[in-house]
């Protein structure tokens, strides 16, 4: 807009200095006549550097659309090429995982009743870890119940029977939905971190259920590692996940002193 007024300027101090001048004569033409052509020509410059910058301004805007539009469509293609390849593996790998698992459960019954039971628990665990929920993203809570309890027996396979675990299980768990894992990993954050080889301070594990309410815990004796831990013990992804599924509808209390930890979470499901 600043260069078609900038020419204007020019145009019009041409024609009024330099043309008019030289073309109309006082004598011959009258002043109207003068101011007549000035203006003319002088409209018709403008209107035509307005065509101009708002042709070129179009193309230039044009193009930039187009270009844009081409990058977008790109991003989509990618998009779609990666949740095709993504879904893809997530079709393959579940497959060829079971079907491995159950290659070795069928090698390993002849051998060892403790290997094939072992194999099986873990196929269970991985199946519904991987694909066992709904489209709401949740599972029905004697799901995730039944894998803490698989979870257990499958420890006590690789400890031959010696960790000391209690699990009491009250309420009914029928028709009760809940997001897969959270319990779980609660249960493993115990294994992994519990000493539970003292049958005077087992592993406790609680799970209570009262019309909507879900009261879950755990109290079990550190181990020596556990001891070295400072703060939450490997607790922020899945309290994360518990703001984002149960926001205002859930807490989480844990107590972490001396030899021991204990954790109690109040689940509105």
């Amino acid at each position: 807009m600043g260069l078609i007024i900038g020419m204007v300027v020019v145009w019009t101090s041409i024609v009024h200095f330099l043309l008019i001048p030289q073309w109309f004569e006082v004598a011959q033409y009258s002043h109207w006549r003068k101011d007549l052509w000035f203006h003319a020509s002088t409209y018709t410059v403008i209107i035509t550097w307005a065509l101009a910058f708002w042709y070129a301004q179009s193309f230039f805007e044009q193009a930039q659309q187009q270009q844009i539009e081409k990058i977008e469509k790109e991003r989509l293609n990618d998009a779609i090429k990666q949740a095709e390849l993504t879904s893809l593996k997530k079709q393959i790998s579940p497959h060829f995982f079971y079907n491995t698992l159950n290659f070795f459960y069928a090698q390993s019954v002849q051998y060892s009743e403790n290997l094939s039971r072992g194999i099986l628990l873990l196929s269970e665990i991985m199946r519904y870890a991987i694909k066992d929920d709904d489209e709401e993203g949740k599972v029905h809570l004697n799901k995730e119940v039944a894998q803490i309890q698989n979870y257990v027996e499958l420890n006590q396979l690789r400890f031959d029977n010696q960790l000391s675990v209690q699990l009491d299980i009250k309420g009914n768990l029928e028709y009760r939905r809940i997001v897969p894992l959270i319990l779980l990993t609660f249960v493993e954050n115990a294994f992994k971190f519990g000493d539970l080889s003292n049958p005077n301070h087992p592993l406790l594990i609680e799970i209570s259920v009262k019309e909507n309410h879900l009261i879950f815990k755990t109290y079990n004796k550190k181990c020596s590692e556990a001891k070295k831990q400072s703060g939450g013990i490997g607790l922020s992804n899945t309290r994360r996940r518990l703001l984002l599924a149960y926001p205002n509808r859930h807490k989480l209390t844990t107590s972490d002193e001396g030899d021991f930890f204990s954790l109690t979470l109040h689940l509105v499901l």
